[in-house]
């Protein structure tokens, strides 16, 4: 295999970071990066690439199955399981509407391999501190404690950047609400003025009609909250995209600007 072909090396860079380049492919990688500095560069934009999803992702304690199958491969059943630790870090390296279901399609792919290799990323800082929503005109709160199980999304942008991630609970609250946790993970988010972006639920029947999730602003974490007869719509859906909107939202219900970002639905 020739190894000169720059998009082949991004391409090996992507895999080895993602953590999908395994065995000899793998080995002989790491043995051409010891004496290649271009490999070494393209390793380390990837895993900054990555990054921000593997802070944003909520921690998952692995089933208890799992804890007892590691024991007793290593000789030692019924050893103590070590604590969750909520928000542990994870070791690094690691148009027309029928056109939203095609880019769909395509950004699925590198948001599941993301998803897959960084799933045990830290999750969401605790806290809760209220910060004003421009295109609502309401509020926002810093999103606290990170879902244990639940629902999210992963959108990119056009060129498959991760731009923005939600994240939300299988059940309602105890106040009958829904609460979405929206986090901007791109660099220097800007909105043009008298626009507001509006996220929406794509439905797994191609054709079907885009819902409105509801209007977010730039802030790097905030919270939408949603009637809980909204939850089967979130639980089924196949993604969400987002579009430019005029101030104040879509006038007619249905999306009428672009489509910036895209992604799609999986269980966490």
């Amino acid at each position: 295999m020739r190894y000169d072909d720059p998009e082949l090396r991004d391409r090996l860079a992507s895999e080895y970071v993602l953590g999908t380049l395994h065995g000899r492919a793998r080995a002989r990688f790491c043995s051409l990066m010891r004496y290649d500095p271009d490999l070494r560069a393209r390793v380390s934009a990837w895993e900054a690439r990555l990054a921000p999803l593997a802070e944003a992702i909520p921690a998952r304690e692995p089933p208890a199955a799992a804890w007892d199958g590691i024991a007793a491969r290593l000789g030692h059943a019924g050893a103590v399981r070590p604590p969750a630790k909520a928000g542990a870090a994870a070791g690094a390296g690691g148009g027309g509407l029928a056109g939203w279901w095609r880019g769909l399609a395509i950004a699925a792919s590198l948001s599941t391999l993301a998803l897959a290799a960084l799933l045990a990323g830290t999750g969401l800082r605790p806290g809760g501190e209220a910060v004003p929503t421009a295109a609502t005109g309401g509020t926002a709160q810093v999103a606290s404690a990170p879902v244990q199980e639940g629902m999210m999304a992963i959108l990119t942008d056009a060129e498959a950047r991760p731009t923005m991630l939600v994240s939300w609970p299988m059940q309602p609250g105890s106040d009958g609400m829904v609460e979405l946790r929206v986090r901007i993970i791109m660099d220097h988010p800007t909105m043009d003025p008298n626009t507001a972006w509006e996220l929406w639920l794509l439905p797994r029947a191609e054709g079907g009609a885009p819902r409105s999730v509801g209007l977010v602003g730039i802030e790097a974490e905030q919270r939408l909250r949603v009637d809980a007869s909204m939850l089967k719509a979130l639980l089924e859906a196949q993604g969400m995209a987002l579009s430019n909107e005029p101030d104040g939202g879509s006038p007619t219900g249905t999306p009428t600007g672009p489509v910036i970002f895209r992604g799609p639905c999986v269980r966490t």
